[in-house]
């Protein structure tokens, strides 16, 4: 295969993450502020509610990425660049909305919707040749790179990992734990309340 030639952008956001500062609208009102003081997991009353305020948070920062995504495709497609682009947008972890964390001390109480919410990652590929779908298949993120570094990307295949894991650290000393992902899939989008 000969080498790609064209123009490559790559951008790094921290968007939607921690503390959540942004509304639908990309505006960061002043009650946002006024309610991110920090407690422990351990001091709140019911984790539920507490869960389901952060992910309304959570989803309102989503609407705001995906305004500003919009306006950068209209930006590429206005000067001829969208057609042939390859674009990769991927996260690296999980909402990570979960209490308690998911730590070697807390191997034993950790549920599918815990390790989804910590774990699991956004990975989307749009490119010529490949049709728009959704794939469930779970697999280690650095191997869906990998699939689309050394091959074309419209004949891109990834292996299923047969025994997914995460890794848990934490506790007492430099410790990892490897925990096996449930019968859930991995690649599902967790419930949102």
């Amino acid at each position: 295969d000969s080498p790609v030639e064209g123009t490559a952008f790559v951008a790094h956001l921290l968007h939607p993450h921690g503390p959540l500062l942004f509304d639908r609208d990309c505006r960061s009102p002043r009650s946002l502020f006024q309610s991110l003081a920090r407690r422990h997991w351990w001091d709140i009353e019911d984790v539920a509610q507490w869960r389901k305020a952060k992910y309304a948070r959570y989803l309102e920062q989503m609407r705001c990425l995906t305004g500003q995504l919009t306006g950068l495709y209209e930006a590429l497609d206005s000067a001829g660049a969208l057609e042939d682009a390859v674009i990769i947008v991927h996260g690296d972890h999980g909402s990570r909305i979960t209490q308690p964390r998911p730590t070697t001390e807390q191997a034993d109480s950790l549920t599918d919707e815990t390790i989804a919410d910590y774990f699991s990652t956004f990975f989307a590929v749009r490119a010529p040749g490949i049709a728009p779908g959704y794939d469930d298949t779970v697999t280690p993120i650095q191997n869906l790179l990998a699939a689309l570094t050394y091959s074309s990307f419209a004949k891109a295949e990834v292996e299923p990992d047969t025994l997914p894991f995460v890794l848990l650290t934490g506790g007492p000393g430099p410790r990892m734990l490897r925990v096996p992902i449930g019968p859930r899939p991995f690649g599902a989008s967790p419930p949102i309340p």
